[in-house]
């Protein structure tokens, strides 16, 4: 008899838990942003999808072009990639697409070139006509 009462009182504890477990994430609501939470310009799918400047390329310029001894002001390397003006210079006289794409006469950057998905960030940007947002 004890064991059928054990039983039963260990099947009503775990209905009783899952009950409880089930209810209570009913009743807490989250509360959802309101349509007039900004999203910052580099948040958005479409500023993802358009290859955007200050979204995409600059983060790829800054970590790979744009450091000590290479395309900074200064440092005697052709061309200053720390702003806008000067990457689109090479870009529309077209050193950096010979530079980056076909490695003419030596890739960029130095430490070999960048993997596919970069590349396509970057292609995807100057056959947008290379904007600055």
């Amino acid at each position: 008899m004890n064991y059928l009462y054990s039983c039963i009182g260990v099947k009503l504890c775990l209905l009783f838990f899952a009950g409880g477990f089930v209810f209570s994430c009913t009743k807490n609501k989250v509360e959802q942003p309101d349509d007039t939470t900004m999203l910052s310009a580099c948040d958005s799918l479409i500023a993802l999808s358009n290859g955007r400047f200050n979204c995409q390329v600059k983060p790829i310029i800054d970590l790979h072009c744009a450091i000590s001894g290479c395309h900074v002001d200064g440092t005697g390397a052709n061309g200053d990639f720390t702003t806008y003006q000067g990457v689109k210079l090479k870009v529309d006289n077209g050193t950096f697409q010979q530079r980056v794409f076909q490695g003419d006469p030596t890739f960029m950057p130095y430490n070999g070139p960048l993997n596919d998905s970069l590349l396509q960030i970057l292609t995807d940007w100057i056959n947008n006509g290379a904007p600055n947002d």
